[in-house]
């Protein structure tokens, strides 16, 4: 698979080279309060990049990670990926390295993200699950044009933790319509 290029980052395959970093930020606790996966080792890192990394072929009911890769320094600084969770939607998920939060990379990873998948896969619509509490995500959901959709109070568990879910939705239309998508249709 080629390279998916955004404007300060570039999107291309987990490697088994990226254990280590991934494991660095994932294992932190401020990344991990909002997620179920937390990796306990960098085994368990390197089991995530070989079960998920995307490699050309969208897996249904099965997360598709991507390396998020920093533009001009060549750096692993997050990770993204899907779910094609039903006929015609996908779930998005992105982390961003704390340090490196705040700068504009998450915007640009989930943008290069939802355009790739509107232009790649024939979905309607893309949502995205965060903890009403997550305000960075959700003010980067609400720039893209991502609509509140339903909270749902104690909807996850986070390591024996009840947890509210906030959702969000972009429609196909909504994003072709801002000029994001050249060739959704």
């Amino acid at each position: 698979m080629t390279t998916i290029k955004g404007h300060k980052i570039n999107l291309r395959p987990l490697d088994v080279a990226d254990t280590a970093v991934l494991f660095s930020y994932r294992s932190l606790p401020e990344v991990y309060r909002y997620q179920q996966w937390l990796p306990e080792s960098v085994a368990d890192a390197l089991s995530f990049i070989e079960s998920y990394g995307f490699d050309r072929q969208a897996i249904r009911d099965r997360w598709n990670q991507f390396a998020v890769i920093e533009t001009p320094s060549g750096q692993l600084i997050g990770d993204c990926g899907f779910c094609l969770c039903s006929e015609g939607e996908a779930e998005i998920g992105y982390t961003i390295m704390p340090t490196l939060q705040g700068r504009g990379h998450g915007t640009d990873c989930v943008k290069t993200l939802i355009t790739f998948l509107f232009d790649q896969l024939p979905l309607h619509s893309i949502k995205a699950v965060t903890d009403p509490g997550n305000r960075p995500s959700i003010s980067l959901l609400q720039r893209l044009a991502f609509t509140l959709t339903s909270l749902s109070p104690k909807a996850t568990c986070i390591r024996g933790e009840l947890c509210d879910d906030a959702t969000y939705h972009l429609r196909r239309e909504s994003w072709v319509g801002e000029g994001h998508s050249q060739t959704a249709s």
